[in-house]
């Protein structure tokens, strides 16, 4: 209700939804209110993984009327748009903007870092970039890295990152 009252009582002329399958609640009150343009961007390729049965429907037809909701479909991979629209449904892949030419090797850097954090030349680092949230799955991150610290036991673990499972990932690697 909070949506269609949004798009009835202001003058909006797209709406750009990020929210996966939930995308359908957003661009369905779009199209009811006369919001001519309804983007929705899928993120990932979560779909393909899950089990459960009452996901799947809830997925399937969530699939089948953004079809007919969306006015433009992008993805950020091939895998994530056919995850969200499907093989047979169009939509254009707009991979993440980043200039990966600011993460290249750089030797002078790497030195600086391992001297803030005081990690040793010789010590094996592994890192993870990104937002500490179900989907990038950081649980199973941990209990891999915990099973290569039995092979490589002074390596080390750098997450960069926040969200709502901080707290929660934390946790986990005090346990560890």
């Amino acid at each position: 209700q909070e949506l269609m009252s949004t798009f009835r009582n202001n003058k909006i002329d797209a709406v750009h939804a990020h929210t996966y399958f939930d995308s359908v609640y957003v661009v369905f009150a779009a199209a009811i209110q006369g919001v001519c343009v309804r983007i929705v961007h899928s993120h990932t390729a979560l779909a393909h993984t899950e089990k459960r049965l009452h996901k799947k429907i809830k997925w399937a037809v969530g699939r089948f009327f953004l079809k007919f909701l969306a006015t433009d479909r992008l993805a950020c991979s091939h895998e994530a748009g056919t995850a969200l629209f499907g093989d047979r449904t169009s939509y254009t892949v707009l991979p993440n903007g980043i200039d990966l030419g600011k993460f290249r090797y750089d030797l002078k850097s790497r030195e600086r870092i391992r001297k803030e954090l005081a990690i040793p030349t010789e010590v094996q680092v592994l890192g993870h970039v990104g937002r500490l949230d179900t989907p990038k799955n950081h649980m199973y991150l941990l209990d891999i890295f915990d099973a290569y610290r039995k092979h490589e036991p002074s390596a080390r673990l750098i997450c960069v990152g926040s969200g709502m499972l901080e707290d929660v990932i934390k946790e986990k690697i005090v346990r560890l």
